[in-house]
């Protein structure tokens, strides 16, 4: 017999996840299972991977535009190091509220505007 309670998970402290409390037909043990899973997301969550993903995106034309053009002279130096800067301090706010859609859509901008940032400080002319 199993009997499962969902409770919440006091072992993830970075995902939210579901901690499902299984028992033995002798009682003699419990085990703790993490389940993540996106069936567990709430339609904010989803809301904000969507816009995160949207944000994103949008710079790969621009990665690649500079990639193939080995051309980053029209790119601010400025401008690329405080966004990377803003994006790095907006990627910790996220893992410190254990926001998944903030930190996917954050690690990934930033290593797109790093990527960019890197080309503007190879391809000088």
């Amino acid at each position: 017999m199993s009997l499962a309670n969902v409770v919440s998970c006091k072992r993830c402290k970075l995902l939210q996840c579901t901690v499902t409390l299984h028992t033995t037909t002798s009682y003699s043990h419990l085990r703790y299972l993490c389940v993540i899973t996106i069936f567990n997301m709430n339609q904010i969550q989803i809301l904000g991977l969507v816009a995160g993903a949207c944000t994103t995106i949008a710079f790969l034309p621009q990665v690649i535009k500079t990639w193939k053009s080995r051309s980053a002279k029209d790119l601010s130096l400025g401008m690329f190091s405080f966004f990377c800067f803003g994006v790095l301090l907006w990627l910790v706010y996220g893992i410190m509220m254990r926001d998944i859609p903030v930190i996917a859509a954050n690690l990934l901008t930033l290593m797109l505007a790093s990527t960019l940032l890197f080309f503007k400080l190879r391809f000088k002319e």
